[in-house]
C-alpha cells in the first residue's frame, strides 16, 4: 500500500507540475509580447547628436597682421635735399685790383732845370760899354793934338782893339752856352733815368702785387675748392648712413611684421586644430549622449518588462525543474514498486 500510495503522489506532483509549466509558459509569451511591443514603441523614438554639424568657429578667421604696412616705407631721407653750403661762395680775392699797376713815375714830366740855359752877358756889356767910353774919352783927348790924319790912324787903332775886345765878349758867352747845354744834356740823362728806374721799380711792384694776387686768388680758389669737396664728402656721408639707417629700421620693422604675421598664422592655424579637435570631441561626446539616452531610456522604459520576462523565464524554468524532477520520482516509485513484487502475477 505504501507504494502505490508513492506512485499516487509521484503523479499528482507530474500533474501538478505540467500545469504549473504550462503557467509559466504562459506567463513567458506574455512577457516576450510585452517587451517586443516595448521595443517597436523604443525603435521609434528618435535620439539626435546636438553637436551634429557643428562647424569650427576659427575657420575662416584672418590674419590680422597679414595687411600691415610697414610705416618706415615712406620716410624720406633727411639729408637728400640738402645743399653745399659752400657751393654758392665767391672768391674773395677775384676782384682785387693790383694796386701797384696805377701807381705814376714821380719823375714823369720832371722839367730839366737846364732845358733854357741862360747866358750872362752882363759882364761883356759891362766891358763894352767902358770900353766904348774910353774910347769917346781918347778921342775927345787926342783929336786937337793929333790932327785929322793922327785921329783916324788911332781911331782904326782902337777899332782893331775893341773888335778884339767884343770877339773875346762872344767867346765867354759861347763858353756860357756850351756849358748850359752839357748842362741841359746832364740834367735831361739823370731825370731819364730817374724816370726809367721808377718805371722798373713801378713793374716790379705791379709784377709783385700781381703774383701776391694770383697767389691769393689760386689760394682762395684751392681753399673753397676743398671746403666744397669737404663738404660734399660730408653730406654725402650723412645721407649714406642716413640711408643705411632707414634701410634698416625698414628690414626691422618687415622682418618684425613677418614675425607677427607669421605668429598670428600661427596661432590662427592652432586655433582651427584646436577648434576641429573640440568639434570632433564635442561630436564624439553627442554621440556618446544618444548611446547613453538609448541605453537609460532601454533602462527606464524596459526596466520592468524585462524583469517581468526575466522572472517569467525564471518560473519557466523552475516549473520544468520541477516538473523533470517529479518525473524522476514517479519513475523512481515504479522501479520500486517493480523490484519489491508488486507487479507479480501472485499478487
Amino acid at each position: 500500500m505504501k507504494i502505490w500510495g508513492a506512485v499516487i503522489g509521484a503523479a499528482v506532483s507530474m500533474y501538478q507540475g505540467s500545469k504549473n509549466r504550462k503557467a509559466a509558459k504562459k506567463r513567458e509569451g506574455t512577457a516576450r509580447a510585452d517587451m517586443e511591443r516595448a521595443r517597436e514603441a523604443y525603435m521609434e523614438l528618435e535620439f539626435t547628436n546636438p553637436y551634429e554639424g557643428l562647424e569650427n568657429p576659427y575657420l575662416g578667421m584672418e590674419n590680422q597682421f597679414s595687411d600691415l604696412e610697414n610705416k618706415f616705407t615712406a620716410q624720406e631721407n633727411q639729408f637728400a635735399g640738402l645743399q653745399n653750403q659752400f657751393s654758392g661762395l665767391e672768391n674773395q680775392y677775384a676782384g682785387l685790383q693790383n694796386r701797384m699797376s696805377g701807381l705814376g713815375n714821380v719823375y714823369e714830366g720832371m722839367e730839366n732845370v737846364y732845358e733854357e740855359g741862360l747866358v750872362d752877358t752882363r759882364a761883356a756889356d759891362y766891358a763894352r760899354e767902358q770900353r766904348q767910353q774910353q774910347l769917346a774919352n781918347t778921342m775927345a783927348g787926342l783929336s786937337g793934338a793929333a790932327g785929322t790924319s793922327g785921329v783916324a790912324a788911332l781911331a782904326q787903332s782902337l777899332a782893331g782893339a775893341e773888335t778884339q775886345a767884343a770877339r773875346a765878349g762872344s767867346l765867354d758867352i759861347a763858353r756860357q752856352q756850351r756849358e748850359s747845354e752839357m748842362a741841359r744834356r746832364g740834367e735831361a740823362a739823370r731825370i731819364q733815368g730817374l724816370q726809367r728806374g721808377e718805371q722798373g721799380r713801378l713793374q716790379q711792384l705791379a709784377a709783385g702785387e700781381s703774383s701776391r694776387l694770383d697767389q691769393l686768388r689760386a689760394g682762395e680758389a684751392s681753399r673753397l675748392q676743398q671746403m666744397k669737396a669737404g663738404e660734399t664728402a660730408r653730406l654725402q656721408g650723412l645721407t649714406a648712413q642716413e640711408q643705411a639707417r632707414l634701410s634698416g629700421q625698414v628690414a626691422s620693422e618687415e622682418a618684425r611684421l613677418q614675425g607677427l604675421s607669421a605668429a598670428e598664422a600661427g596661432r590662427i592655424d592652432q586655433l582651427i586644430r584646436s577648434g576641429d579637435f573640440q568639434v570632433d570631441m564635442l561630436d564624439r561626446q553627442g554621440q556618446q549622449y544618444v548611446q547613453q539616452q538609448e541605453q537609460r531610456r532601454i533602462e527606464s522604459m524596459y526596466g520592468l518588462t524585462a524583469s517581468n520576462y526575466t522572472s517569467s523565464m525564471g518560473a519557466t524554468q523552475m516549473a520544468d525543474a520541477q516538473q523533470a524532477s517529479n518525473t524522476a520520482n514517479a519513475i523512481s516509485a515504479v522501479a520500486n514498486l517493480y523490484d519489491s513484487g508488486a507487479f507479480s502475477k501472485t499478487d
